[in-house]
């Protein structure tokens, strides 16, 4: 396997930030959590903590895999926020044999993995390799890096980190008032599903990239798969579906600044919009898309986590003006 060092997300208007509670028992998934001097010696770091360990609650409490995710976090005062997550390249077969074989046998992953038989290439474009976050591999038993040395700009941390997170909690509630701002809350959990594996080699402006897991479960509305990043002129269709019927939730399948791995926005806001809504308080949830998804690329979940009610397709006009919707970038940072 091969290492492809960091991926970068950057954060224009609604963003992130990730993390955890490095004090709870281990019971399930387990955050370590490490904060750099730009967060310990903000005035408010108690509020910015409280809510990053609000945050990471529904990850502990439901995700079952035994895994630990080290994290480093800081502040920045440059847009909103933004993530280096540690990823690999890996050859598909070894991907998809591991998915197979950490099933939970829940309704989930029986329904994803039905369309996704062990073979050598992948039924989107053919293509031998996979690239995944190390959580992601980690989870479903892949043999592999568990990270580096602390990735924040200028961080002095010891240990070994899967990622970095940094946020602007200048444009966050807490600490900030909701109105006019974004939901630290949702900005974190954001990012943590990012920092798991979701995510797409879609990027603007070039050609598809690489498959990540998410990229498994694109179809355009019709049972076809769907790999690609036209213009926003005229998007070609893509939805979240485990099977290619159910149409879960439409990804943001547009060159509008947005990652092609978020969702597309509709009349409810998501925690994985691509473009956040200020003063919206959305969260994570058994049986919101985003559980869903991570459950189908190999996260095991308390229960079963159920398929969502299909999504609203319609695109939307995105504003990119100040305090309007905010969006996240994601690209590859060598």
């Amino acid at each position: 396997m091969s290492r492809n060092g960091y991926k970068k997300l950057a954060l224009i208007a609604f963003a992130g930030v990730f993390l955890s509670s490095a004090s709870s028992a281990r019971a399930n998934i387990l955050f370590n959590a490490s904060f750099e001097s730009s967060i310990t010696g903000d005035p408010d770091h108690a509020a910015i903590e409280n809510a990053i360990n609000s945050a990471i609650a529904f990850y502990t409490a439901n995700i079952t895999t035994n895994i630990t995710v080290n994290i480093a976090f800081a502040e920045t005062s440059s847009g909103l926020g933004q993530s280096d997550t540690y990823v690999e390249t890996i050859p598909y077969l070894t991907f998809i044999a591991d998915l197979h074989n950490s099933s939970s046998g829940d309704s989930t992953d029986t329904t994803a993995l039905n369309g996704l038989p062990i073979y050598p290439t992948d039924p989107v474009n053919g293509g031998t390799t996979i690239t995944a976050t190390v959580a992601n591999l980690n989870a479903i038993g892949v043999a592999s890096a568990t990270g580096s040395s602390d990735p924040c700009p200028g961080g002095t941390l010891s240990g070994t980190f899967n990622a970095c997170i940094e946020v602007n909690p200048s444009l966050t509630s807490p600490p900030q008032s909701l109105s006019g701002n974004y939901y630290l809350e949702a900005v974190v959990q954001h990012e943590i599903d990012e920092v798991l594996g979701l995510g797409s080699g879609l990027v603007s402006g070039k050609s598809p990239g690489i498959l990540h897991p998410e990229d498994l479960f694109r179809y355009d509305g019709s049972g076809n798969r769907s790999y690609s990043n036209n213009s926003c002129t005229s998007p070609p269709a893509a939805y979240f579906s485990l099977d290619g019927t159910t149409d879960i939730h439409p990804f943001n399948n547009c060159n509008n600044g947005g990652d092609y791995g978020d969702w597309a926005s509709t009349s409810t806001p998501f925690v994985q919009d691509a473009f956040g809504t200020p003063g919206a308080t959305p969260s994570l949830s058994l049986g919101s898309p985003e559980a869903v998804a991570l459950d189908a690329i190999g996260y095991n979940f308390t229960g079963q986590t159920g398929t969502p009610e299909p999504g609203t397709m319609g695109l939307i006009s995105f504003s990119l003006a100040i305090l309007g919707a905010a969006a996240y970038r994601s690209k590859s940072a060598r």
